[in-house]
């Protein structure tokens, strides 16, 4: 078996009980509970880049894949899961500035020209690097995009799996 093989197949079995599927993995997910060991940083989660990358990069841990759409800047050698064959599992982490709704819409749009312009500056955009973050700049309509396209994502996740607040 070749070593593009069996890191298929490591990547396979890794996706299949991974908590970030998309709703159609999950419709294909072991029927029963699977217990998986992953190392966790001290007040820390492991579902994030940032707090992986360190380890990544000490090499005691080795990535497969990455749940991003695209290869991310800190390992361009990393294939994304959509290479490795499995395009409906993309998803990644993201941080947005939202107001009331009741807001009026020119202070939003002030909100919006300021931020946009602190995101697009060079020495902020290279602080943002630095701790493994993309600045990805926009309207308030594409956020409301992006938001409204996640929760549908994951409310077919939750309906499949079943799982509650409790």
């Amino acid at each position: 078996m070749t070593a593009k093989a069996i890191r298929r197949i490591l990547l396979s079995v890794a996706l299949a009980i991974s908590a970030c599927c998309s709703a159609n993995a999950q419709q294909n997910r072991p029927n029963r509970p699977i217990r998986i060991l992953v190392p966790y940083p001290p007040r820390g989660s492991t579902d994030n880049l940032p707090q992986l990358l360190p380890q990544i990069q000490a090499g005691k841990l080795r990535p497969l894949a990455l749940t991003t759409p695209k290869r991310g800047f800190q390992l361009p050698d990393v294939p994304t899961v959509a290479e490795e064959g499995f395009a409906n599992m993309t998803t990644a982490a993201w941080f947005g500035l939202v107001a009331q709704s009741k807001t009026p819409p020119e202070i939003v749009a002030r909100m919006n020209r300021e931020l946009v312009a602190i995101l697009k500056n060079p020495d902020f955009m290279a602080k943002l690097r630095d701790h493994s973050f993309e600045a990805m700049p926009g309207s308030p309509e594409e956020m409301t995009a992006a938001a409204r396209k996640e929760r549908g994502i994951w409310k077919k996740v939750i309906e499949i799996s079943g799982a509650t607040a409790d």
